[in-house]
């Protein structure tokens, strides 16, 4: 409960206030523990942005993973979709808290975007292999990373910079009209 006081203080801070503001006596303060308290589980500033940061991403990562294992034997058409509607899920989880992150807090949590990056590769390499003989690209590895690269790098951007662009619901279709393009041998 104090960890999660602690963690839900620096989001609050971070969110209202952005990095700068951010410090261990005043996340003690909003937590309502003392900084000997706050000392314990977490030794400085940067300590307490990536705890967040690690938390907001296994959200993130959470949903994706649940998609991976009710996707896997989709047709293309409706996992590609489904795909794309669960990254801009996840880049909503907490727009405010991932706005404040990427902009104030990146440096800091580089190889936790790393991670989270891989590990969507990994995902949606797993799912071309499994559709390799109906889709276009022959290079699996290549194909994954361009598009996981693409839907993630639109849907941060939009989040971050477009925020009510989200909002339409035909930001997920017009993504995946590109997605299948690439994938398929016949034009949508």
């Amino acid at each position: 409960m104090t960890v999660d006081a602690i963690l839900t203080a620096t989001t609050r801070i971070l969110i209202e206030g952005g990095y700068d503001k951010l410090n261990t006596n005043y996340v003690a303060q909003v937590a309502g523990v003392s900084v000997g308290t706050l000392y314990q589980y977490f030794p400085n500033k940067e300590s307490l942005v990536l705890a967040v940061f690690e938390e907001h991403a296994e959200e993130m990562l959470g949903l994706l993973r649940r998609a991976s294992s009710d996707l896997r034997d989709v047709p293309l058409e409706t996992a590609v979709r489904a795909y794309i509607q669960t990254m801009i899920e996840a880049h909503c989880v907490d727009p405010e808290l991932h706005r404040t992150l990427i902009r104030q807090a990146l440096h800091l949590g580089v190889h936790i975007h790393q991670h989270i990056q891989s590990e969507a590769i990994a995902i949606v390499r797993s799912y071309l292999e499994l559709h390799k003989d109906t889709i276009l690209p022959n290079n699996l590895d290549i194909a994954a990373f361009l598009l996981v690269t693409m839907v993630e790098s639109a849907t941060h951007n939009m989040v971050v910079e477009y925020p009510d662009m989200l909002k339409h619901g035909d930001v997920a279709e017009e993504l995946a009209c590109v997605v299948l393009r690439y994938l398929l041998p016949h034009s949508f």
